[in-house]
C-alpha cells in the first residue's frame, strides 16, 4: 500500500513539475508579444508596464513607428485571465499587426507619407470581424484602445473599443477623458467603431489602462477606482516614466497583500514641453 501511493504521489509531483515548465514557457511566449523597446521619437517620452495575475495574461500593450509622422499604439484587456485569455491575448495583438501590415505600406515605402489615421484604424473592423465569425462561438472579446498619433503635430486619432477611458493630463489638469467610442472587439461581427481626434499640445500627457487598476481591490476589499486614479494624475508629471512610477505606487499601496484579482497594464505617453 505504501508503495502505490508513494508511486501515485511522484506521479502528482512529475505531472506538476511539467505543468510549471509549459507554463513557464508559455509566460516567456507571451512576453515575446510584448515590444521589446518602445518608440523613441523626437519630442516624446513613453512609458509602459505590464503585471500579471497568473502567470500569464490577458491584458496587451504594443506601440510601433507607421512612419516618419505616424505612430501606433494599442492597449487591450482580453476577458478573463488565465491560459485561454493568453491564447486570445496573442492572437488580438498579431491580427492588428498583421491587418496594419497588409493594408499600409512599410516605413520605408515614399507612399508611408500618405496614410491617413482614419484608414489605419480600419485594422480594428478586420480584427472583430475575424474574432466573430471564426470565433464567436468561444465568447471571447477584448476592449482595446487603438490610437494613431501624427508625433509631427500631435494631432491623436483613436478608437476606444469598450475600454476604460485613458485620461489627457495637461499643466490644469484633466484635459480629456476619452470615453468608449464602440464596443468591445468580438461580441458581433459588423460592429461600428467611431473614429475621434483629440490634440495633445506641449506638457501633455495620455494615460492608458486596463480595468485591473481601477477595479484593484485592498485587503478590506474597497476597490482602487477611476475616481481615485484621476486624483492621482492630475498633476502634470515632469516625466512619463514618473507618472506611470506615480500610479504603480498608490496601487501598490492601496492593494498591498491583497489578492491580485486581474492582470494590470499602464502606457503614458507625454509630449516634452520642449523638444
Amino acid at each position: 500500500l505504501y508503495t502505490k501511493l508513494d508511486m501515485a504521489k511522484q506521479k502528482i509531483e512529475n505531472y506538476s513539475r511539467t505543468l510549471d515548465l509549459e507554463m513557464e514557457k508559455g509566460r516567456k511566449l507571451q512576453k515575446d508579444f510584448l515590444p521589446d523597446k518602445l518608440p523613441v521619437l523626437n519630442g516624446w517620452e513613453m512609458a509602459a508596464d505590464l503585471h500579471s495575475a497568473l502567470r500569464v495574461s490577458g491584458d496587451f500593450y504594443d506601440a510601433f513607428t507607421l512612419s516618419d509622422r505616424y505612430l501606433m499604439f494599442v492597449i487591450g484587456d482580453v476577458c478573463d485571465k488565465g491560459v485561454g485569455a493568453a491564447l486570445f491575448m496573442a492572437l488580438f495583438r498579431s491580427l492588428i499587426r498583421a491587418y496594419v501590415g497588409m493594408s499600409f505600406p512599410s516605413d520605408t515605402s515614399p507612399a508611408a507619407d500618405n496614410l491617413r489615421p482614419m484608414e489605419i484604424l480600419e485594422a480594428i473592423n478586420s480584427t472583430e470581424n475575424y474574432i466573430a465569425t471564426l470565433h464567436g462561438h468561444s465568447g471571447m472579446f477584448a476592449t482595446l484602445v487603438c490610437g494613431v498619433l501624427n508625433h509631427s503635430n500631435g494631432e491623436l486619432t483613436y478608437i476606444n473599443a469598450g475600454h476604460e477611458p485613458p485620461i489627457v493630463i495637461g499643466s490644469r489638469g484633466i484635459k480629456h477623458v476619452l470615453m468608449p467610442t464602440g464596443p468591445a472587439v468580438g461580441i458581433s461581427s459588423g460592429s461600428k467603431y467611431t473614429r475621434k481626434k483629440v490634440q495633445l499640445e506641449r506638457g501633455d500627457t495620455l494615460i492608458g489602462y486596463t480595468d485591473g487598476v481601477t477595479e484593484a481591490e485592498s485587503e478590506k476589499g474597497i476597490r482602487f477606482t477611476r475616481d481615485r486614479l484621476h486624483d492621482i494624475v492630475a498633476e502634470p508629471p515632469p516625466s512619463a516614466i514618473e507618472m506611470l512610477q506615480r500610479i504603480e505606487s498608490a496601487l501598490f499601496k492601496h492593494i498591498k497583500n491583497a489578492p491580485r484579482g486581474d492582470d494590470i497594464t499602464i502606457l503614458t505617453l507625454r509630449r516634452k514641453p520642449v523638444d
